[in-house]
């Protein structure tokens, strides 16, 4: 016995047998008709004033008893935007960019993703002496931080170091320990969130030392193999991959003569303009591949992650 689809039918169940079949139709169930017992507990409402309201899903029994699920629903503006975990907190992107107002930085750029549930904030200071770095003679870089949010639970309130280059006018995210990433799993008092996340800029800011030097560095290396073999390995679209490095194969990349007269910063910045750039990505799938390549640059750099 098996089930075979027809537009004429839908579905079909034939009994195979002797020298034919038999078949009998099995009608599709009309989704109009079916109606899961699920509802909403009570509303709670306190960022409203944002258009932001929550409310636990419940699952009507057999018994007739309303039961918890373990999901709360996110509204925004009266429809719902995000089905997610009963543990998950709700931090308003407005609320984000209020806080970074009171720590005292305010956002050059804010890039928005997932139908406006998701933010990217671009912090850079004018602090020249700090934040803007030579790395070859007339090609700087500004060190700033993306501090990222969103209402859905696709991205955690948190941020990363992000460098700008002056010279092409795109940016490149990085992340790691090391550089300062911070994320935010609980959310404490407004005041002392304030006093923290200004903290936490600080010390990615502070922590812009390495990244220049590893910048600095890839100017003084000739694009390598080793940079080639770890490209291979990532997620990142060929389109953003230069032509001379040969990807037809991802198996076995290879170097093309062109490639002997580019160094590992000409390479990793023809990469972050293309994905800067480029209008067929969000900004959360552009900070995935910039993150990638950083550590592709790094691992080809230093030898590793």
């Amino acid at each position: 016995m098996s089930k075979q689809w027809t537009a004429e039918t839908g579905w079909v169940e034939v009994i195979q047998g002797g020298s034919g079949a038999a078949a009998a139709a099995i009608p599709e169930p009309d989704i109009n008709t079916v109606k899961p017992d699920v509802t909403f507990g009570t509303f709670d409402t306190r960022w409203q004033h944002y258009g932001l309201t929550e409310a636990p899903i419940l699952f009507k029994g057999t018994d007739g008893k309303q039961r918890p699920t373990g999901r709360k629903g996110i509204f925004r503006d009266n429809a719902l935007a995000a089905d997610v975990s009963h543990k998950y907190t709700l931090l308003p992107n407005e609320e984000v960019l209020s806080l970074l107002g009171a720590a005292g930085f305010n956002p050059t750029q804010v890039y928005r993703s997932r139908g406006g549930n998701a933010i990217h904030a671009q912090v850079l200071e004018d602090k020249t002496d700090r934040n803007t770095h030579e790395i070859v003679e007339g090609d700087s870089v500004k060190v700033g931080v993306m501090v990222r949010n969103s209402i859905d639970g696709s991205l955690a309130f948190g941020g990363d170091i992000f460098t700008y280059r002056l010279l092409c006018s795109n940016g490149a995210i990085a992340r790691g320990a090391e550089l300062g990433s911070f994320t935010y799993k609980h959310l404490g008092e407004r005041e002392k969130l304030t006093a923290s996340v200004k903290d936490m800029i600080e010390r990615v800011l502070n922590a812009g030392t390495e990244l220049i030097a590893t910048y600095r560095m890839a100017a003084e290396i000739s694009l390598n193999q080793q940079f080639a073999d770890q490209l291979a390995k990532t997620y990142i679209p060929d389109v953003y991959i230069p032509k001379y490095i040969d990807m037809k194969d991802r198996t076995k990349p290879k170097l093309t003569a062109a490639a002997q007269s580019v160094s590992l910063w000409q390479a990793f910045n023809y990469m972050t303009k293309e994905m800067w750039h480029t209008n067929r990505a969000s900004m959360i799938t552009k900070m995935r591949h910039e993150q990638e390549l950083h550590k592709v640059l790094t691992i080809a750099v230093r030898g590793r992650n």
